[in-house]
């Protein structure tokens, strides 16, 4: 709901503006009217054996929903990289959607990541555990905890001929450009350091 007007922009503009959700019905709704083409996404109904919880990462929240089974990962990149040969992007947009970034490493297509605080996580590693939850992390843990999923990833990225990734963080800062939309006070991860925030997306007005 946030892109609509920047999909509509582009779509005025004479691009052909394609959205792969992974709920087609709620986008059709969100942007009825724009003419936008409509595609499926890659997503997981699994779920980790032995869920982290609570969640006090995105390495946990990541593990839990999908990241935690090579073939899982390997599956999902490998439908995406089957939707990018079939649309042939300029460019692509990514709101949060690590698989996806996962799938476009070493393709050459320009990438922008954009969303909110919790969809791209600080340049760190470990990645940092979020704000509300900082007092029950332990860095070592945490540490620990993102190492795995960096073994599985990469597992699965070696089965594509993928480049590697050193840490979570390089899944999200592979693109070319991060637009932060959000304040630095509704950040998920507020001690991020010296960013650029771009603020919130204009709100439409609506009906209750």
């Amino acid at each position: 709901a946030p892109h609509r007007d920047l999909l509509r922009s582009l779509a005025a503009r004479g691009h052909s503006v394609h959205v792969v959700s992974r709920d087609l019905v709620r986008a059709g709704r969100t942007f009825r009217g724009l003419p936008l083409h409509y595609w499926q996404a890659p997503i997981t109904h699994e779920r980790a054996e032995v869920p982290y919880q609570p969640t006090i990462s995105a390495a946990h929240i990541l593990h839990n929903v999908g990241f935690s089974s090579v073939t899982d990962v390997s599956l999902r990149i490998a439908a995406w990289r089957n939707l990018l040969a079939t649309i042939r992007p300029d460019i692509v947009l990514a709101d949060y959607c690590p698989t996806l970034l996962l799938a476009l490493r070493g393709s050459g297509i320009r990438t922008a990541t954009i969303g909110m605080g919790f969809c791209l996580p600080p340049q760190q590693s470990p990645l940092p555990a979020f704000s509300t939850l900082s007092h029950m992390a332990q860095l070592d843990r945490l540490a620990e905890d993102e190492s795995r999923l960096v073994e599985t990833i990469n597992i699965a990225l070696r089965q594509h001929h993928l480049p590697l990734i050193q840490s979570l963080a390089d899944v999200f800062y592979s693109a070319e450009l991060h637009v932060l939309n959000t304040l630095k006070e509704l950040d998920h991860y507020p001690n991020r350091g010296h960013v650029e925030y771009a603020g919130l997306p204009t709100e439409q007005p609506g009906t209750r």
